[in-house]
């Protein structure tokens, strides 16, 4: 049995999640990390990704769904993050910590629902 510090749901797990989640835009889908290590184009990547997040997950929060990118750790380009653009995302900022340029895909701009690769269907109901 683990201890009530360390068990799902406990204050100090919240705390943590918390502690990542302070942004601007509280509630949206955190695209937390995306490396293409050579399966095709990013963007196409990143797109099919969302849409198999819907499906998992259903309708996306009003904010939609950002990720964050870290200038220092990429090459340099006039465009961080120019393959999320291209999948739909736009720049709307920048965190107020570390300066990371902040990207959103609205849920409008959302590419339809649609299961990923090696998904188990469900005969009846939803995902």
């Amino acid at each position: 049995m683990l201890p009530e510090e360390s068990s799902p749901g406990s204050k100090q797990e919240v705390e943590q999640l918390v502690e990542v989640c302070k942004h601007a835009w509280p509630g949206a889908w955190e695209c937390a990390i995306f490396r293409n290590e050579g399966a095709g184009l990013s963007s196409e990547l990143i797109t099919e990704a969302v849409a198999a997040t819907r499906w998992s997950f259903g309708g996306p929060p009003p904010l939609g769904m950002i990720t964050f990118v870290d200038r220092s750790k990429t090459k340099p380009k006039k465009h961080p993050g120019y393959c999320y653009r291209v999948a739909g995302f736009e720049h709307i900022g920048e965190t107020k910590v570390n300066r990371l340029t902040t990207l959103q895909l609205l849920p409008d701009k959302m590419p339809a629902p649609e299961a990923p690769l090696g998904a188990t269907l469900r005969l009846f109901g939803g995902p």
